[in-house]
């Protein structure tokens, strides 16, 4: 009886054996994950033929009962009274991206030669010619699946800088990153002008329809709604001012852009491109009444430059 458990015992770690050599003989690491551009389809968005991209329903729709993912999230998050009315200081300046874009940079893996005698690499601006809207698509889908649990706009653009390395999806980071775009924000707009390029970006999160940036051929990025050239506006120099204010005396410019905005082509001078947005007035805060409306005029040179930024009319 003692032979046969000694025999059972011995068969037993003889197959125990047998079964850590073959873990350990595996890979102990998955195999990366592979995409191929060409397979991705963008999802929920589409370009139509007039090289517009948009997203599915309106332009400006938003969900108004979705929380955000951080409470870290970029305070463009949050529908804010603009203007020299508000006495506050600019909060977001004009973004302009340098042709030597070091913080795209990601060290390499192993050692480099550094130094006088080194040739180093200079990274162009991406954004310089405007977007590729198909590439731009593609790419965003595919942040999109590798980096959907990141929690604020820092660890998304880690996350897209490590993962999308492709050439065609340069712009795409460059853009995200200049924008301080997070995993769940999305863009449901753009236009190609000869000028510049039209992009709207909904906030995930946010209580207002979003934020519109121009992206000059020079690679320029202006925040249309929260840039500095907005927020020295002064809606008291208006003709009209006066009148709205009668009945609501605290009449602000806020952060609610709820319409497409016009397009001029030229400008006023000949040349270049207006943009014109129509901004809502409120009379003091988010949930007050509405006061009217104020035009705002961004003017472009040929190169997308932005020029001049005025208080075109306010309406009632």
């Amino acid at each position: 009886m003692a032979l046969f458990f000694k025999k059972k015992q011995t068969l037993f770690f003889l197959a125990l054996s047998l079964i850590c050599q073959t873990i350990l003989a595996a890979d102990p690491s998955p195999p990366p994950l592979t995409f191929n551009l060409n397979e991705i389809q963008p999802t929920q968005q589409f370009v139509t033929a007039d090289n517009t991209f948009t997203g599915p329903d309106a332009v400006l729709e938003h969900d108004t009962n979705a929380t955000p993912e951080s409470q870290q999230t970029i305070n463009e998050r949050q529908n804010a009274p603009l203007g020299a009315i508000t006495k506050k200081a600019p909060a977001t300046p004009t973004v302009h991206l340098p042709n030597n874009l070091s913080d795209l940079v990601i060290a390499p893996p192993a050692a480099t030669p550094l130094g006088m005698n080194a040739q180093d690499a200079v990274v162009q601006n991406p954004l310089i010619g405007g977007l590729n809207i198909p590439d731009l698509s593609l790419c965003k889908t595919l942040g999109s699946r590798q980096c959907q649990n990141t929690q604020d706009p820092n660890q998304y653009r880690t996350c897209l800088i490590q993962h999308l390395q492709q050439s065609n999806c340069k712009a795409f980071v460059a853009f995200a990153t200049a924008a301080s775009m997070s995993a769940r924000d999305d863009i449901d707009y753009i236009k190609h002008y000869k000028e510049l390029d039209l992009i709207h970006v909904v906030r995930y999160g946010a209580n207002y329809p979003g934020v519109y940036y121009a992206l000059g051929m020079d690679g320029a990025l202006v925040d249309l709604v929260f840039g500095r050239q907005t927020q020295v506006l002064d809606i008291r120099t208006d003709p009209h001012y006066s009148e709205i204010a009668e009945r609501y005396p605290n009449a602000m410019l806020f952060s609610i852009v709820d319409k497409l905005p016009q397009v001029e082509q030229p400008g006023p001078d000949g040349s270049g491109i207006r943009l014109i947005l129509r901004f809502q007035l409120l009379n003091g805060c988010h949930a007050c009444e509405r006061a009217g409306y104020a035009y705002v005029a961004y003017d472009f040179s040929d190169t997308g430059a932005l020029m001049n930024t005025s208080i075109e009319s306010l309406q009632p």
